[in-house]
């Protein structure tokens, strides 16, 4: 996925109404619903924020 496409995709998810983001708390890499452990740096602390 190129940059665009992840700026893009983050923008629509950020803009969106009911937007749900998943974030993993100590790298800040955008998660999904389903990880239960961040696919980056392994850390257990996933946090959603809901807009």
């Amino acid at each position: 996925m190129s940059s665009s496409d992840t700026l893009r995709r983050r923008l629509t998810q950020l803009l969106s109404t009911d937007t749900v983001v998943y974030e993993c708390r100590q790298c800040g890499t955008t998660c999904t619903a389903t990880d239960s452990t961040c696919p980056v740096c392994d850390a257990p602390e996933i946090v959603t924020y809901r807009f």
